[in-house]
């Protein structure tokens, strides 16, 4: 049975996470940005019941993270609680780390004071301002080859060249200047490629 991509599971797993990451993004690309529900569940996904809903072709960037790494991670620990930690249902603004901490498929966490490590990929959370919280974002990245630049994966309401929202969308970004646009603070945590 096809899980990701035209694979069965096992093949997919045996991807490489930046390759997993790719191919699971493909199944969204196109998709609007949006706060709906969650119509992508898969067969085999754990925790497919919390991934169905009735907003179908629509996405935000928490939604988006919780998507592809509990895609590229089927086998992790997640559950009802690390999918309310993903998307920040509670006063922990730092919550996306944890999630992906106890599903078991982060490494550490790096404050928004440390370098990045070319090679790694990361879920990144940052906050423009955390009192009152306002301007969070999630994104999943790969780090290049100096550290610093990022090929980012993310879903935006930034305006696209149509003055829509650009949604699911991969960019070229540099830590140095995330750590800039978000005084509030960024942190990443740095995930396994297996698990």
């Amino acid at each position: 049975m096809a899980y990701c991509g035209g694979m069965d599971i096992e093949t997919y797993r045996a991807l490489p996470l930046r390759h997993r990451i790719i191919t699971a993004f493909r199944d969204v690309q196109k998709w609007g940005y949006g706060e709906g529900g969650y119509p992508f569940a898969r067969p085999g996904l754990p925790g497919g019941k919390w991934l169905v809903g009735p907003a179908p072709n629509r996405i935000n960037c928490s939604m988006l993270t919780a998507y592809l790494l509990s895609t590229a991670f089927p086998h992790a620990a997640w559950d009802d609680g690390t999918y309310a930690q993903l998307q920040i249902m509670g006063s922990d603004l730092w919550s996306p780390m944890a999630a992906v901490q106890a599903a078991g498929v982060a490494t550490k966490i790096i404050p928004a004071a440390d370098d990045l490590v070319p090679g790694w990929v990361v879920l990144t959370q940052a906050w423009k301002s955390t009192s009152p919280p306002r301007g969070g974002h999630a994104r999943l990245c790969e780090v290049g080859i100096d550290g610093d630049t990022l090929i980012v994966w993310e879903s935006t309401n930034r305006a696209g060249p149509d003055g829509a929202p650009l949604g699911p969308s991969v960019s070229v970004a540099s830590w140095d200047d995330l750590r800039q646009r978000y005084p509030a603070g960024i942190r990443a945590a740095v995930l396994r490629d297996s698990v």
